[in-house]
């Protein structure tokens, strides 16, 4: 799992760079911003697929056609990272979720990195079938459940 940590600015390709984390987690004051357009530039790092698959064509449009900056809690408002918290405590966020993430089976995440991908390549109904028909090899479920008997 590859977890951006953004605590400052994160423009352009820097934030292309970002969406291509599994999760961001930004400082509140941290200030991100899609300003492609602002510089006579097109996004070739995946701006344009990523950004509106977390916040929707519309609010994808805005940001882009704008050019416009905005800070990490209005990310966390808008979609684009999973966790916002003031800087002092952003180190302190991210090591507690990695914690949690390092802490549950490898193989299960594993599994969801690549359902997840899937769901953005595919319908909802080929979704489905695909999380249906596709095994994983998970090795500690019964260790992990045995716990809880």
């Amino acid at each position: 799992i590859v977890i951006a940590k953004v605590n400052g600015f994160c423009f352009t390709g820097a934030l292309e760079l970002a969406l291509a984390c599994d999760l961001i987690v930004t400082a509140d004051e941290a200030v991100l911003g899609d300003t492609h357009a602002k510089w006579g530039l097109r996004p070739s790092w995946g701006m344009s697929q990523r950004l509106p698959a977390l916040v929707g064509p519309a609010t994808a449009r805005l940001l882009s056609y704008r050019a416009a900056t905005f800070t990490g809690a209005q990310a966390r408002a808008y979609g684009i990272v999973a966790l916002s918290s003031p800087r002092a405590d952003l180190d302190a966020t991210v090591a507690e979720l990695a914690s949690d993430i390092a802490a549950n089976s490898h193989g299960a995440l594993m599994a969801y990195k690549d359902l997840y991908r899937a769901a953005e390549r595919l319908s909802l109904p080929e979704g489905l079938t695909y999380e249906a028909t596709h095994d994983y090899p998970i090795d500690d479920t019964e260790s992990r459940i045995a716990q809880f008997r």
